[in-house]
């Protein structure tokens, strides 16, 4: 597993400055760090992890480069150079990595605060950490894990991916393409259940909570070779699974749905098998309509509905391909057809 980590507006703080700014001399040498995650990062690798730092720079400034070596210097000073990837000003990063480094693993995690970069190291095969600088994330475009302001550490969150990564990689070690099929259609047929019936509980996906779930689709996804990959499901649909389950997402603590409370009808419209439209929160759907309401007999009656709905629909918890091992190609075409009979 290795850490890539990106320098400003992550490790650095970012200045709004007149665009000028950026080429003069002691710009990025006095950027003040973000104290708490260097001090993280600092633990990660005296910890023994692969850390790198992936940065970009002004190629056309004096000082841009070698003032960026010698902040990770002082600030890092556990880094070695061999670690530390400084690339041209506008390159993507996914793609600079393959094509100077090596190829993108599933189990290769970058640490941005900008969410393009995300993206495409995601296209590439990676994993990607939000930073959230106080600054960014102001329009949700990133689905995926955040860490930062009101959210968990680094190293709480590098401890998860480590995990899923291992699960990952066994389930990759055994070679056996049809099982990986089997595997990613009753995974889909999960995000399908957690959208509908399954009311965005947790306990209804593969891979435990939504980010593992995908990450895992995403690892099965790209685990299988050009002309080998399933017609019946893209990267992009696995992308949307994403976003949708997160915007349906009931933690437990409590029912929720875009970080908001539901108000008492929505309750029953769960309790009835409704599904409830996903708008953006208002200040009337937000008000403690809940107030005066035994919301945990609610919760419960709710909780009790939805195992029952799952325990009686084909008496098993989630549809499973049914194709033979030596029929790959009736796997890569359609899936199993009990995969929605839930």
């Amino acid at each position: 597993m290795r850490i890539f980590v990106d320098m400003d507006g992550t490790l650095a703080k970012w200045n709004n400055v007149e665009f000028e700014q950026l080429f003069e001399q002691g710009y990025y040498r006095n950027l003040a760090p973000n104290a708490a995650l260097v001090a993280e990062v600092r633990g990660l690798i005296r910890n023994g992890d692969d850390v790198y730092i992936l940065s970009a720079y002004l190629t056309e400034s004096d000082y841009a480069y070698q003032e960026k070596l010698d902040w990770l210097k002082e600030h890092i000073p556990e880094l070695t150079v061999d670690k530390t990837i400084l690339l041209p000003y506008g390159e993507n990063k996914a793609a600079y990595l393959k094509e100077h480094y090596s190829p993108i693993a599933h189990d290769d995690v970058l640490i941005d605060d900008y969410t393009q970069n995300l993206l495409k190291w995601r296209d590439y095969g990676g994993e990607g950490i939000k930073y959230l600088n106080g600054i960014n994330h102001t329009r949700g475009t990133w689905q995926g894990v955040t860490i930062g302001e009101n959210a968990p550490t680094l190293t709480e969150t590098i401890q998860a991916f480590r995990s899923d990564s291992e699960r990952m990689n066994g389930l990759l070690a055994s070679g056996d393409m049809s099982f990986r099929y089997q595997l990613l259609d009753r995974m889909r047929s999960d995000c399908e259940y957690f959208l509908g019936n399954g009311g965005g509980h947790d306990k209804y996906l593969w891979g435990g909570d939504v980010h593992s779930h995908v990450y895992f689709m995403r690892g099965l996804w790209n685990s299988f070779p050009n002309g080998y990959k399933p017609e019946w499901i893209t990267f992009d649909d696995i992308n949307s699974y994403e976003q949708r389950m997160n915007t349906k997402t009931i933690d437990k603590g409590g029912i929720t749905s875009m970080s908001r409370e539901l108000t008492l009808e929505e309750l029953q419209d769960l309790l009835d098998g409704r599904e409830l439209d996903p708008l953006e929160p208002t200040p009337e759907s937000i008000t403690k309509a809940t107030e005066g309401a035994d919301r945990k007999s609610v919760r419960d009656s709710l909780e009790s509905k939805r195992n029952s709905q799952h325990s009686m629909q084909n008496g098993k918890p989630a549809g499973e391909a049914t194709v033979k091992k030596d029929n790959l190609d009736g796997v890569i075409s359609s899936p199993s057809t009990d995969s929605y009979s839930r």
